[in-house]
């Protein structure tokens, strides 16, 4: 589905990888290969990379601020919309993309990038679904944020996650801790709680 396609030429685009997502050596490939095509061209204070999905808020709060809206590609094993178990005034690793989908004007476009076996529920016609990384086209990012979900991990996506973390720190000529990201306090042990 897409919503604004007349704003896409002048919205920033936001990558997200969860290498959960990777699951075999074709998927660690693509996702490597896909990378590569458009790390040399970002901003290196646009690039963060994390261990759990809710620190996407690193990136995507600021713009949201800014009341700029976003085309969002998020490659991943899981939805992250809302998961009945999750408080709907809550954001977390599962519900941080259907905690942004509810910001007026902010979302424009939402390609997921999903596994066939990835969990599916009934908010799934608010997004573009693909299981080809090949459908994603988009001539640049602006922004990266990559995480490795260390409780939905295996030996592949956690190598895929060092592997891309080595890629930026070869390709910008920096420290891991220059685009390395801690964990939101507390956010394992409960839900944030948002009141805005």
């Amino acid at each position: 589905m897409v919503r604004k396609q007349l704003k896409m030429e002048n919205t920033p685009n936001v990558l997200s990888i969860d290498t959960d997502y990777i699951k075999s050596p074709v998927h660690f490939n693509n996702v490597v290969d896909f990378f590569l095509n458009y790390i040399d061209n970002l901003d290196i204070n646009n690039i963060i990379f994390s261990q759990a999905h809710v620190n996407i808020f690193y990136t995507l709060d600021p713009i949201c601020r800014k009341k700029q809206s976003i085309n969002l590609v998020n490659i991943d094993h899981h939805h992250d919309i809302w998961y009945q178990e999750v408080p709907l005034n809550s954001f977390n690793s599962s519900n941080w993309l259907g905690y942004y989908l509810n910001k007026k004007d902010f979302i424009d476009n939402i390609y997921w990038l999903a596994n066939y076996d990835s969990d599916r529920n009934n908010h799934q016609d608010l997004i573009t679904i693909t299981y080809d990384i090949k459908d994603i086209k988009f001539k640049k990012f602006d922004y990266v944020f990559v995480c490795n979900s260390p409780n939905y991990s295996n030996l592949l996506s956690e190598t895929a996650f060092e592997t891309l973390i080595n890629i930026v720190k070869h390709v910008k000529k920096c420290k891991k801790f220059d685009f390395f990201k801690p964990n939101l306090v507390n956010h394992f042990s409960k839900n944030i709680l948002i009141n805005d």
